[in-house]
């Protein structure tokens, strides 16, 4: 049980010495840094290389929980019968596992994500979680983990979370910790779950004065207001499958795959054997090697069957199958898309044009 003490303030430095001590009990600390004129979400061993001031991070932190490359099984060819490495076995506690070359995943704390990212986990919760079909790999790192958000003060002009149910820059869904920064060296805490209490564990700290907390509503609306950009969806999408406006969208996108790279939703991957592993990767829907079959077959040839694919994949299979779409709002694909394509002008296009016959 959570206790009662849900929100509290504290320091700035108090909240390091609160880092500093994740690491110091051999805990992965992953938090934003600056690199290369930009913030990612990394593993810092130093409270003091922590980035305090920025809008998002680049990539999202569905690659801590879900990694771009994994290793799935290793078939450690130097035993008879060779040994399998699989979940079960990272999960013995054991330096390394029987089959002797891949260590057991860590317990991790994610700080300063915004609560888009923490959202997003939720929203991947549901295909990697089914009842039926449990993504073992995903799931000993979701349990694994801990997440402390970071609410939004200065949203850009790219973000559409408030479009959301649940969603907005001071959402705390998902979130095992939600901090709010009140003041230049402040921060209101609010804990979630029990893995959050696990961490702020001293009762000492000072609860919010009234003040404080119609300061926050402030910050909320003024945060909220900020937000320009919204999403809606074609009712008819799914009438609107043949509409030529799809085509003529999809000249200017030169398929690199950034939007599917960088959307904290997008999940799409392949499984190889290489060498004595097999192999789980991140491949976009966009690139034309994503449908191809061991026939040669390719599925979705043009590259307007891969745009428009993404569309309906977020905004109406993932719906029909989980009830909600498969976006947060986090805008990093309007941002940085080469060619700058914005989605939610392309749904209104589309919204507007008219089905062939």
């Amino acid at each position: 049980m959570i206790s009662e003490m849900k929100k509290f303030i504290i320091s700035k430095n108090e909240l390091k010495k609160i880092l500093a001590g994740i690491v110091a009990e051999n805990i992965k600390l992953i938090a934003p840094v600056s690199r290369d004129n930009a913030f990612f979400l990394e593993e810092v061993s130093d409270a003091e290389k922590i980035a305090w001031d920025y809008s998002n991070v680049v990539k999202p932190v569905k690659e801590h929980i879900f990694p771009m490359r994994e290793v799935l099984l290793d078939f450690g060819r130097g035993t008879d019968p060779p040994a399998l490495d699989e979940p079960e076995a990272r999960s013995s506690g054991k330096e390394k596992n029987p089959a002797g070359n891949m260590p057991p995943v860590k317990e991790q704390v994610i700080f300063g994500l915004r609560p888009c990212d923490a959202r997003s986990l939720l929203v991947l919760d549901k295909p990697f979680l089914q009842e039926k079909y449990v993504d073992s790999y995903y799931k000993e790192r979701r349990e694994k983990t801990t997440l402390i958000a970071m609410a939004c003060l200065n949203p850009e002009k790219t973000c559409l979370c408030s479009s959301f149910e649940n969603g907005g820059p001071f959402s705390s869904a998902g979130s095992d910790v939600l901090c709010v920064q009140t003041g230049q060296d402040e921060f209101l805490v609010e804990i979630l779950s029990e893995k959050g209490e696990k961490i702020f564990k001293n009762p000492s700290f000072a609860q919010p004065s009234g003040e404080v907390l119609k300061k926050l509503e402030n910050l909320k609306a003024d945060s909220e207001a900020k937000i320009c950009k919204a999403l809606k969806v074609p009712e008819n999408l799914r009438e609107l499958f043949e509409a030529g406006t799809w085509e003529t969208e999809s000249l200017s996108c030169i398929a690199c795959g950034i939007c599917r790279y960088l959307s904290a939703t997008c999940y799409c991957f392949n499984i190889t054997d290489e060498f004595e592993q097999r192999l789980r990767y991140w491949i976009p829907c966009s690139f034309k090697n994503y449908t191809k079959m061991t026939s040669g077959e390719i599925s979705r040839e043009k590259k307007s069957a891969r745009f428009k694919h993404w569309y309906f994949h977020k905004f109406s299979y993932h719906k029909d199958n989980f009830g909600e779409y498969l976006c947060v709002g986090c805008g990093r694909c309007i941002k940085y898309c080469p060619v700058k394509i914005d989605f939610t002008e392309v749904l209104g296009k589309i919204g507007n044009s008219k089905q062939e016959q």
